[in-house]
């Protein structure tokens, strides 16, 4: 690693070892700068399959929809949004995650395609617990996995292809 002199303090520690099956030195340190922080991503959700059925009925035919001597077609959709809604706060709570989005912009389309399959595959699997389905997500699995390592390695030819001629920029890929 080449550093320039002025930011030598960002080293905690530069440890030099001659290695015993080598005429090579290894040369470790500690660098004081913070890693990016991770793109986290924020969505919201109900539990629509933990809902108890005859409540929520309940809680409709008792709502407002049912005592409504409205007419007009748009009033009567902005209440039915509203108690549907309404029994759903109550029924099943908005919840709210935040979770580290992934970055997928280097994979192909064959990659991502491939990565869908096996997740669809996967949870076919969980569901059914056969063999078959077993198989067929394992077979996913290494496809998956085959297309996405190629898809990385095209990736990093292709970058490496633009910085061509600059030696400098090659190793910062």
């Amino acid at each position: 690693m080449m550093t320039p002199a002025a930011s030598l303090e960002s080293l905690g520690y530069l440890v030099c070892v001659l290695l015993p099956v080598s005429d090579h030195h290894l040369i470790t340190c500690r660098i004081g700068v913070a890693p990016t922080p991770p793109v986290l991503m924020t969505y919201s959700y109900r539990q629509i399959r933990r809902i108890d059925i005859s409540g929520f009925c309940n809680d409709i035919l008792c709502s407002r929809l049912y005592d409504c001597t409205t007419t007009d077609a748009d009033e009567y959709a902005e209440l039915f949004n509203d108690e549907v809604r309404r029994v759903l706060d109550i029924r099943a709570p908005l919840r709210t995650r935040r979770r580290r989005q992934h970055d997928i912009r280097h994979l192909s389309d064959d990659a991502k395609r491939a990565k869908q399959v096996r997740r669809r595959l996967e949870r076919h699997y969980r569901r059914t617990g056969s063999e078959a389905d077993r198989q067929a997500y394992r077979s996913a699995c290494l496809t998956a996995r085959a297309s996405t390592h190629r898809s990385r390695v095209d990736h990093i030819k292709e970058e490496l292809d633009a910085l061509s001629g600059d030696v400098n920029s090659t190793w910062r890929v």
